[in-house]
């Protein structure tokens, strides 16, 4: 099956505006794995910049072995964070727009230099010198009352 890419991506952008359920979709658009996925995730971000502003960061989800056996995985995925959706403390953000609310405590690394493509791993100590600060954090998500598990290919296309 040929892969609709945009077509999957504009389908994301509808179902986010429409409030609907997260339901399994991927594979309908030909993500067969999850190169499939991400190509999904590439197109619907490029939809996503036009509405909430620069990539400002990146975010690594499904990390405990918790999460991964309540979404049916087994490994983390990754998605992008855009700049209009990071708050400092103290904001209010309005709830009317989400469906099913829930918050996670995560751990945020700001870099003080950029850690670019190259063709080596990069170790430990090249992250630890390129990490500028490190705070808590709160992500406020909605999972548009899903039923779980979910499908991992559906999420990474999602922006996880």
């Amino acid at each position: 099956m040929t892969m609709k890419i945009e077509d999957a991506a504009a389908a994301l952008m509808r179902d986010h505006a429409q409030k609907k359920n997260i339901v399994p979709f991927a594979r309908d658009y030909g993500a067969q794995d999850i190169a499939g996925a991400y190509a999904i995730q590439a197109a619907y971000n490029k939809l996503q910049e036009q509405k909430l502003g620069r990539r400002a960061g990146y975010k690594i989800g499904l990390t405990s072995r918790r999460m991964q056996a309540m979404c049916g995985v087994n490994h983390p995925n990754s998605g992008v964070v855009f700049e209009k959706l990071i708050h400092r403390s103290g904001v209010q953000l309005p709830v009317s727009g989400l469906v099913r609310i829930g918050i996670e405590f995560e751990c945020c690394a700001r870099l003080g230099r950029t850690l670019g493509p190259r063709n080596g791993e990069y170790t430990l100590d090249d992250i630890r010198e390129a990490v500028d600060a490190v705070a808590p954090a709160f992500e406020v998500i909605d999972d548009r009352n899903s039923a779980y598990p979910l499908d991992l290919l559906s999420l990474i296309a999602d922006n996880s």
